[in-house]
């Protein structure tokens, strides 16, 4: 299953509960499947001026106890030129993204911000200007709250920028319960003017996950 998001702007929109530009769940269902889940915010996104208790930009809540462990994973990837900025978590987390998994069994859940350069042209994707007044993740929230094993689960930037965000904890980008790679990109990921009230302007890595850096 794919979500393509192509060229959409989605703007100034206000959720009292989760998603402000938009929400998307995934709960138990009733017979046991397989699948590789993946959500694509690519093309020409432009998700911007929203606001939601958590989730400002997009919220996705993942709890779906009923997929195969081996032949199931979950995957969000922000690329090309997709714009998410200036949404608000109002009393929550995830200023631009909100993701939190509750899977309760050993199937992969994965974070990408990447670039792409086609025809001699760079596509940089920007999580830039987004806020979570009193939470967690400015930038991005992601968090896996139940899984027998975390060591499964990551966040790879591998380029794009993620500037100007701000939390109290996290405020380019928070990880709670998975590592954090930032690989070769020949560009790498560019992280500026993230402010945190606390911890972690531009990277809070909770317990249990580990940051790797390739130069």
């Amino acid at each position: 299953f794919q979500f393509l998001s192509g060229s959409s702007d989605i703007y100034n929109n206000v959720c009292e509960a989760n998603g402000g530009g938009f929400r998307i769940k995934s709960y138990n269902a009733a017979v046991e499947s397989s699948g590789h889940i993946t959500i694509n915010f690519n093309g020409y996104t432009n998700i911007h001026d929203n606001r939601a208790a958590n989730g400002g930009g997009v919220s996705v809540q993942m709890a779906s106890s009923s997929l195969t462990e081996g032949e199931s994973s979950y995957t969000i990837q922000v690329y090309h030129d997709a714009r998410i900025k200036d949404n608000v978590a109002t009393s929550g987390n995830g200023g631009g993204i909100y993701f939190n998994s509750s899977l309760n069994k050993n199937i992969p859940v994965t974070f990408k911000i990447f670039e792409r350069t086609d025809n001699g042209v760079r596509h940089v994707p920007q999580i830039t200007g987004n806020h979570a007044e009193s939470g967690k993740g400015g930038g991005v929230y992601y968090e896996i709250t139940e899984s027998a094993r975390k060591d499964i689960h990551s966040i790879f930037l591998n380029g794009g920028n993620i500037s100007d965000n701000y939390a109290i904890y996290g405020a380019g980008v928070y990880s709670g319960g998975g590592d954090v790679n930032c690989s070769e990109n020949v560009n790498g990921v560019s992280m500026t003017g993230n402010t945190a009230s606390v911890d972690g302007g531009g990277l809070y890595i909770g317990s249990g996950g580990f940051l790797t850096m390739n130069s």
